[in-house]
């Protein structure tokens, strides 16, 4: 793809983030999508959803998403120690319900998941399809859910929070990374580590593979007004030209990225959503 290309579409992720109304009303009675209307999903489109969870979060829509959670989700829930992991744990996995219900006719509580050989999940329908590929991420006070029609597709979302970078820097980035890393102010290093550690987890999320592949051993390059490219990923059955990156989100001290696989399509537009209750 020509560079004033990548910039263009990289540059549409500043402009395309809308609000989105979730509508609760229905979700026990199974309705979906505005007014009974699949939403569209193009091929040629990755649409992804952020929630910031303690705005969206209120008992009743608490009490509604419990209602919607299979018996193995509310077996995790029960075990997440911490009220607050719990809180979050339903805030994602209700909403990645209602969103993935925007694009697909079905009930929002008739969706199983499905887990491939390292955690990914794929959807299911009450049909017994995949209507859609999806990814979801969440971290304290924000949700973030990606969706595609086929490609495969990764999501990652981190709390912008300081902390010693050291151990993390030889664990994740690769040489090229952590030189771009102090060429930045130190002030920016937490930051830009995030920009390199949410491309990667994106990136082995689509790739279905979790962290079987060590972080260190992919590195990303980044240059202001373009989108990432992969520099490297070792990966003997990869095809680098095919991977479409995105990492110009910025909501409420959080960094986020996208990455979708898709070598037939030499375009892939990037649509934003937040999701509002």
């Amino acid at each position: 793809m020509p560079e004033e290309d990548r910039g263009t579409l990289y540059d549409m992720a500043h402009a395309a983030i809308q609000d989105w109304s979730i509508s609760t009303a229905g979700t026990l009675e199974g309705t979906y999508g505005a007014a009974g209307v699949a939403r569209a999903l193009p091929d040629d489109e990755v649409h992804v959803w952020f929630a910031a969870s303690d705005v969206f979060w209120n008992d009743d829509l608490a009490r509604r998403f419990l209602m919607l959670l299979s018996t193995d989700e509310l077996a995790r829930h029960e075990r997440a120690a911490v009220d607050a992991d719990r809180r979050l744990y339903v805030a994602a996995h209700g909403l990645v319900r209602l969103i993935l219900t925007e694009y697909a006719p079905a009930p929002p509580a008739s969706w199983r998941f499905l887990s491939g050989p390292f955690g990914k999940p794929t959807a299911i329908d009450d049909a017994g399809r995949t209507p859609v590929q999806f990814s979801l991420s969440h971290t304290r006070g924000m949700v973030a859910i990606a969706l595609t029609r086929s490609c495969p597709v990764g999501v990652d979302v981190e709390e912008m929070i300081d902390q010693p970078l050291d151990d993390l820097k030889r664990m994740v980035l690769g040489e090229h990374e952590a030189a771009d890393l102090l060429a930045h102010l130190p002030e920016m290093h937490t930051r830009r580590f995030l920009e390199f550690w949410t491309l990667k987890e994106a990136y082995l999320k689509a790739r279905g593979v979790g962290l079987q592949q060590p972080p260190g051993e992919i590195e990303f390059q980044l240059e202001p007004g373009k989108r990432p490219t992969i520099r490297c990923a070792n990966a003997n059955d990869d095809e680098p030209e095919a991977w479409h990156f995105w990492n110009a989100f910025s909501f409420s001290g959080h960094v986020a990225a996208a990455a979708v696989h898709c070598h037939s399509k030499d375009r892939m537009t990037l649509r934003v959503f937040r999701a509002i209750p």
